[in-house]
């Protein structure tokens, strides 16, 4: 049967219309087309443009100097990778990396996007001497912002003509909540607190506002490790962990670029060189594993150049043929150390100097500047470990000089003070060349109630008291310098540290749990008459620790006790042991605690102070009594009139 369709009026196309179709020009099909979306590397050379005031290489960012960047971008550029981290040494480059990606993203993948930084102080200095000057410098990025800079705010949202862009820090959950995101950069995660308030951790928070985003959401995070199994170190292990490989311009053959291959020379004692004979490029060099051959830095920079990641259950042979399965995932996470970088921005014989330098620090008790070449340089997290403290172990440093007597090798002497209720618990310490220390004198001060300065005034004579030279009876020595804790009865120390002016040097001390890479800090008390000085207490316990319970021969660092130790000063010195608190998997908080609820510890905190006080009056000055050094005149010495000698 054949089916017909007529056609009504109201369908029916006239056969001659006064309308003409016109076909699409060149310039609407340009409009029309889907934008191409360049890669990130490509988009970081072409429009980002380095500040001489913000960076030591003015001018259009390159790879050349960062090319350790390239697969990173490439993953930040990929539809598959949905989170990116990365394990960065000092100055490598982590924050203009971070910075071109906001601008990447605001010019070619809209989207609404979170910045974090660790604190306020880093948001402002991030906003105005990085991600303004990258705008102002590319008309592109201006035109979102309604051509001023200003518009691009601090702590709150900035509305863009097309996106919004959030920049704050990880202190509330109101910082990091109802606010949807498509792009997370997360940068010095290591310093994130590890909760916020009562809520879960800042990086948990974050993720949470992905949720809208899935389909094509980024999370960039980036940061200098600090502790393992700490919250960064759990995101960095989550991917898949790649390391530099490279290829020995001498061999030809791959291999991973780590500071293990790095040779370090040594002296006959087995001990190390001056810090400063590393520095001029001696005694140290990069050994490739495959053929044993030294590198020059130029050899280094140009396989360090060539390189490339692979993930951490893999490996490369020696043709560089991928061994092993790679696991597919849309995590990705690399390490970038400062062995991949550029020779103007770091050597191996700086590199040795500093790692040299810190060694020689441990040894002295102060494993501070290993931590950080490990941290900053290595881009390893520390791994803290659990410390013991044994009664067995601290009698093997009881030496043969009674109490009181000053024996050979002490250049100063410091006294560390602990006020209680109605006493004071007193220790005085002598200290020697490179931190090695010796117990001199304690003693439980009757003083009657401490909140009453003219009782604390009865400690005078003991913070005056000359001590007696072992070998040499008719010398005597004073105390340098003296810390008393200012935790209890703060005001009265206080009074009490201002009357002792010109009788006795005494500083008032106290614990900072917020100090993490310095020593002590100075602030003011008294009203502004004096300087107390607040404490990194477990770096201080760390380096007696090490002194007393590791160091194994005397020398650098060594703690000394003296013949009539009593055991009530042993009970108190190991009174204490070192903790890690976990959340969950998360480490929450690490430090010293008393092992048993009411157990006194309070020689060992006099030990802490005494320590202290030892480092703020010139520790690390003390001479080595081993070398003779030149006599020099003293200052206001005439000197002679030479004649003046003239041709006549």
């Amino acid at each position: 049967m054949k089916l017909t369709i007529e056609k009504t009026k109201a369908t029916a196309v006239p056969e001659q219309s006064t309308w003409r179709l016109l076909q699409i020009q060149e310039e609407e099909q340009d409009i029309l087309r889907p934008r191409q979306r360049p890669p990130f590397i490509d988009w970081m050379e072409d429009n980002y443009i380095l500040e001489g005031g913000t960076s030591a290489i003015e001018g259009p960012w390159s790879r050349e100097y960062t090319p350790y960047f390239v697969e990173i971008a490439e993953w930040l550029s990929d539809t598959v990778t949905r989170e990116v981290w990365i394990y960065a040494c000092a100055q490598s480059g982590k924050t203009t990396l971070g910075t071109g990606f906001v601008g990447y993203v605001v010019d070619c993948a809209p989207g609404p996007t979170l910045l974090i930084m660790p604190s306020k102080d880093d948001v402002k200095n991030r906003v105005e001497a990085r991600i303004r000057p990258m705008f102002a410098a590319n008309d592109d990025l201006m035109r979102h912002v309604a051509g001023r800079v200003r518009n691009i705010y601090i702590g709150k949202q900035t509305v863009m003509d097309h996106m919004i862009i959030y920049i704050g820090w990880p202190t509330t959950p109101q910082a990091l909540a109802d606010k949807p995101v498509c792009y997370i950069i997360a940068d010095e995660t290591g310093k994130y607190p590890p909760f916020v308030g009562e809520e879960a951790d800042p990086i948990s928070l974050m993720r949470k506002r992905q949720r809208w985003f899935k389909g094509r959401s980024k999370l960039l995070g980036m940061t200098t490790p600090v502790t393992a199994d700490d919250m960064s170190d759990q995101e960095w292990v989550r991917g898949d962990c790649c390391e530099w490989w490279i290829s020995c311009p001498k061999c030809n053959k791959w291999h991973q670029i780590v500071w293990e291959n790095v040779k370090i020379d040594r002296n006959a004692k087995k001990e190390f060189y001056d810090e400063q004979v590393y520095r001029r490029g001696k005694h140290s060099r990069y050994v490739c594993p495959k053929c044993k051959q030294p590198w020059t830095e130029d050899d280094r920079w140009q396989a360090a150049y060539a390189g490339k990641y692979v993930p951490g259950d893999c490996e490369l042979d020696s043709n560089g043929r991928l061994i092993g399965e790679i696991k597919s995932t849309n995590f990705r996470s690399g390490r970038i150390h400062a062995l991949m970088l550029h020779p103007m921005v770091e050597t191996i014989a700086s590199l040795t100097a500093e790692f040299v330098r810190a060694q020689k620090a441990k040894q002295m008790g102060n494993i501070q500047p290993l931590k950080d070449f490990w941290n900053s340089q290595l881009a390893r997290p520390w791994r803290e470990a659990r410390a013991e403290t044994a009664i067995d172990t601290l009698q093997t440093h009881i030496g043969s000089c009674p109490k009181g007597k000053v024996p050979a090798g002490v250049q100063m002497l410091t006294a560390g003070l602990d006020v209680q209720l109605d006493h004071v618990y007193m220790r005085v310490l002598g200290w020697g060349y490179l931190a090695e220390y010796w117990s001199i004198f304690e003693e439980r001060i009757e003083t009657g109630p401490t909140d009453r300065v003219e009782n604390l005034e009865k400690l005078i004579p003991y913070l005056t008291m000359r001590f007696e030279l072992f070998e040499d009876e008719e010398l005597r020595m004073r105390i340098a310098l003296s810390a008393i804790d200012r935790m209890f009865n703060t005001e009265t120390v206080d009074a009490f540290c201002v009357r002792c002016a010109g009788a006795t040097p005494i500083i008032p001390v106290a614990g900072d749990d917020y100090l993490q890479k310095q020593m002590w800090r100075v602030g003011k008390a008294a009203g502004g008459r004096l300087k107390r000085y607040d404490l990194n207490v477990t770096a201080y316990k760390d380096a007696l620790y090490r002194g007393y319970f590791e160091a194994s021969k005397e020398g650098a660092g060594y703690g000394h006790l003296h013949a009539e130790t009593p055991y009530e000063v042993l009970e108190h010195l190991t009174s204490e042991h070192k903790i890690i608190q976990r959340k969950g998997q998360r480490i929450r908080w690490i430090g010293w605690v008393v092992k048993k609820e009411g157990r006194p510890n309070h020689y060992w905190d006099d030990d802490v102070y005494a320590r202290a006080a030892a480092e703020i009056a010139g520790l690390w000055t003390l001479a080595d009594p081993g070398k003779k050094t030149e006599k020099t005149k003293p200052i206001g010495t005439p000197i002679k009139k030479r004649p003046i000698r003239t041709r006549y």
